[in-house]
């Protein structure tokens, strides 16, 4: 017996009410996809700012891809406000499965104890005293958000303001960043070194900050 239309519709609806955020990613994908397709084989044009697309994601994750140099080299060929949207919807994306994936972390038993340590108490009660302002002011500021990227979801913060406040943040930045670009236009060597530089420079800083911690713990015990 095939259902009418009308329960078809109905049953959908009342899935996305329960389950949305399957909804509003897989959409954002397949029309990421699309998008894609068009710009590969009838839109070259467009190649770049879908290529921008795909790398913000990785980007604005655990997966350390510097945006900056991507945002200005965009910036440079598209207009800034359509870099910004682009951006915003990667880093949209990026927010959902970095929350899903950090809350699932949090819930293995290796890992669960470190939500009792007086540092991640302490941290938690500084962040919610404003958590969104929190989230949106790491966001648009060059201070590392992968502090609030493990924060946030691991407290416990809702989704969908976690997502909003990412975005809120970002889109600003890249648009500035992107104006940046298209008032001073860098060749993409001068970005490609900026990237490296970027990267070099957080490496350094991670490895030095392990050291330091790990010194301070054996002349504790």
């Amino acid at each position: 017996m095939i259902p009418s239309l009308g329960m078809s519709n109905e049953g959908l609806v009342g899935l996305f009410r329960r389950k949305p955020v399957p909804f509003v990613l897989g959409a954002t994908l397949v029309l990421a996809v699309a998008c894609t397709i068009l710009a590969v084989f009838w839109f070259p044009q467009w190649w770049q700012l879908v290529g921008f697309f795909w790398y913000s994601i990785p980007g604005n994750s655990f997966v350390y891809l510097p945006h900056e140099p991507a945002v200005i080299y965009a910036g440079a060929i598209y207009q800034p406000w359509l870099v910004a949207i682009v951006g915003g919807v990667a880093t949209m994306v990026a927010a959902i499965v970095d929350y899903y994936v950090v809350r699932k972390v949090f819930g293995l038993k290796r890992v669960a104890p470190v939500k009792e340590t007086s540092l991640y108490k302490a941290s938690v009660r500084y962040f919610s005293w404003r958590p969104w302002l929190t989230v949106a002011f790491f966001a648009i500021s060059p201070l590392p958000f992968y502090i609030i990227r493990v924060l946030a979801p691991s407290a416990g913060y809702p989704l969908w303001r976690y997502v909003s406040a990412c975005v809120a943040g970002r889109v600003p930045r890249y648009y500035l960043l992107a104006l940046g670009g298209a008032w001073v236009p860098l060749p993409l060597r001068y970005l490609m070194l900026m990237m490296v530089g970027i990267i070099a420079t957080t490496i350094i800083l991670g490895v030095y900050g392990a050291r330091r911690t790990a010194r301070s713990q054996q002349q504790s015990s």
